[in-house]
């Protein structure tokens, strides 16, 4: 190793302290290596450099010179020696520093243009055979012709690619690309740039998906379903093989499908059954086996045919009741379940659960199954099954419960219905796995014991003398009916699977009910507001005869009867499901049924209208002609105007 530069040779050098570049080497004459650092004269002459230049002696290595003749010095021997021996460096000058490859070659002589080529309408792209590793030093020339074009580079993660785009799309005609790697020409390429033009329709897959039918609006005079259109993807792509699906050259493709209407629009093909207006039940897409869909692009002559099948859609799973358990009980999910499908027929198809169900611990369990589709059918919708696993707290079975049984009549029902009679003992265990029970107008005053039933199911306690209702033990309850009752309040809001609830011809003043519900009967009581808007399962609400001034609907609504109550606004214009109202007897001035398109029974008498807003006319006038206006006795007025609202 050379601690210490002793060559007169390259003391001299760095007094004369001038460099020049040669042409047949990377690094300029004048340059001093020392190891793996190379430094030129000017750089190594600065004193402020001095700490710098010794810390590469000590660091040791090689020193060579490089005279103005462009020749390789040994500091040590003074003699001449091959560029091939000089290593990698990285070289410092007062600009910066620049990495040199060994044998005193440009790191970027390695890389030389390989090809050329036009790879969209407003890019070129030049690759190389190598890296280049300072793309800096790469300078691209683009002429149109004899027109030069100006052009932003950027390079590809691996510096092997160079990608040249235009502001806009580039001209037809011939493009010249000349490339200076640093120093080195590499030369010129041509490439052939031609007018964008449709080169490839894909048809996306071998199945058109058909949409459920839609339920037209029954009148007095007919009702059906309008056939659901079916729909399959597709891609156009240019010569360059660019996705131009979106781009106006695809409006020129022209579309035939051997089976219904087709039109195609950003990617989408859609096919319909309905040759014209007015038509229902006409049939449904899948009762074809497939359709031949053909396009061509009227400028580029392209064209393309594919044979696709009409496949069925899953739209619903029918429920699956819920499942009580006590604790240690065996106890599988089903293995199937049956849908609905487009065309309104069922199926039954394999379910995967998400998790397997276990009755280890007390608590209410829901699990979702995803269905396996078979050949014909898709879930375009991902539709899923549900189930819910009620696990019972376990039960001491010998507890005597007799004495929890405070009425007499009830106490004599539950006699009978588990096969015993006093003065034998009521055991927990005797009542715990009853699932219905029918107490209706079997004079029961109180349903204390009540709480001990679990597994209970069904409940009828209309037609007795009630005051009061505690359920909130018997959470798997899915339909209470307690109608004809004296009861004030009732909750029902840890009953969390029940869904149908009849408390009609009571005294009550609220409700406090569970968001499961899907049918609620609440009539003929002393409620003055009601909120059912987080209800999103209810579909059939009857809430007349009650004080109800304020009514807060879901969207999910069916069936909606809120007569003979203070109402003065009836807000109905997202319950676009809504197939029959009933709203007479309230304080309505208006009335706007026109998003109401499913609507077929309308009753909106004895109230204060005096315009009507739908979407036609045809109404029986006496369910909404007979009016409080201008007077307080109703009377069948032509005041009350329909007015037409699209």
């Amino acid at each position: 190793m050379n601690k210490k530069i002793t060559s007169s040779v390259l003391v001299a050098l760095m007094i004369a302290g001038s460099t020049s570049f040669s042409a047949f080497a990377a690094m300029p004459t004048g340059t001093v290596v020392i190891g793996t650092k190379a430094f030129d004269l000017t750089y190594a002459n600065n004193s402020a450099n001095d700490s710098e230049i010794n810390a590469a002696m000590v660091d040791g290595g090689s020193v060579y010179v490089k005279n103005f003749n462009g020749d390789w010095i040994d500091n040590l021997t003074g003699s001449k020696v091959a560029a091939s021996i000089i290593p990698a460096v990285t070289y410092k000058n007062e600009k910066g520093t620049t990495n040199f490859a060994a044998s005193d070659t440009d790191t970027n002589t390695v890389a030389t243009s390989v090809a050329l080529s036009a790879i969209s309408n407003n890019q070129l792209k030049e690759t190389f055979n190598g890296k280049v590793a300072d793309t800096s030093k790469v300078v691209f020339t683009v002429k149109r012709e004899a027109t030069p074009v100006t052009m932003v580079t950027t390079w590809n993660d691996d510096k092997t690619e160079a990608t040249l785009t235009y502001e806009n799309n580039l001209p037809e005609g011939t493009y010249t690309v000349g490339v200076m790697n640093n120093t080195t020409d590499i030369g010129s390429s041509t490439v052939a740039v031609a007018k964008q033009k449709v080169s490839k329709i894909e048809i996306l897959g071998d199945k058109v998906i058909v949409d459920p039918p839609i339920l037209v609006g029954a009148t007095n005079s007919s009702s059906g379903f309008w056939p659901g259109d079916g729909h399959v993807s597709y891609k156009v792509l240019d010569q360059y093989g660019v996705d131009i699906t979106e781009n106006s050259l695809a409006s020129n493709i022209k579309w035939k499908s051997t089976i219904g209407a087709i039109t195609a629009s950003k990617g989408l093909i859609t096919i319909s059954i309905l040759e014209g207006a007015g038509l229902r039940d006409v049939g449904y897409l899948t009762q074809y086996p497939s359709t031949t869909i053909t396009a061509t692009d009227s400028d580029s002559n392209v064209s393309q045919s594919n044979t696709l099948k009409f496949v069925d859609q899953a739209l619903t799973v029918n429920k699956i009741k819920n499942i009580t358990k006590n604790i240690g009980d065996s106890y599988t999910l089903p293995t199937t379940v049956t849908a609905t499908l487009v065309d309104k027929t069922t199926k039954d198809f394999a379910v995967i659960w998400d998790k397997v169900a276990s009755t280890k611990v007390a608590g209410q369990f829901t699990f979702t199954g995803t269905l396996t589709m078979v050949d014909g059918i898709v879930n375009t919708n991902n539709v899923t099954a549900s189930a819910t696993l009620i696990v019972a707290m376990p039960t001491i079975d010998k507890t005597d419960i007799t004495s929890k049984f405070t009425d007499e009549n009830f106490k004599s029902i539950i006699y009978s219905h588990i096969g015993k009679a006093a003065p034998q003992p009521i055991l927990e265990s005797d009542v715990k796995d009853i699932k219905s029970l029918d107490l209706s107008k079997d004079d029961v005053s109180s349903l204390n014991g009540i709480e001990y039933l679990t597994s209970l199911t069904d409940l009828n306690c209309s037609n007795n003398g009630l005051t009061t209702l505690d359920v909130s033990k018997n959470t798997a309850l899915t339909s209470l009916n307690c109608e004809y009752n004296k009861l004030t309040t009732l909750d029902v809001s840890k009953n969390s699977v029940l869904t149908s609830l009849d408390c009609q011809r009571n005294k009550l003043t609220t409700l406090n009910v569970n968001t499961a519900l899907t049918d609620l009967k609440c009539g003929f009581n002393l409620i003055a507001t009601l909120d059912v808007s987080k209800n999103t399962a209810l579909t059939s609400l009857d809430c007349g005869l009650n004080q109800l001034a304020t009514l807060n609907l879901n969207s999910a609504l069916i069936n909606l009867n809120c007569d003979y109550n203070n109402l003065t606004t009836l807000d109905i214009s997202k319950n676009t499901a809504l197939t029959s109202l009933e709203c007479n007897n309230n304080k309505l001035k208006t009335l706007d049924i026109s998003k109401n398109t499913e609507l077929t029974y309308l009753e909106c008498a004895q109230n204060y209208l005096t315009t009507l807003y739908s979407i036609k006319d045809t109404w029986n006038s006496f369910m909404y002609r007979p009016q409080y206006i201008d007077s307080p006795v109703y009377a069948i007025t032509d005041s009350l105007v329909i007015t037409i609202k699209k």
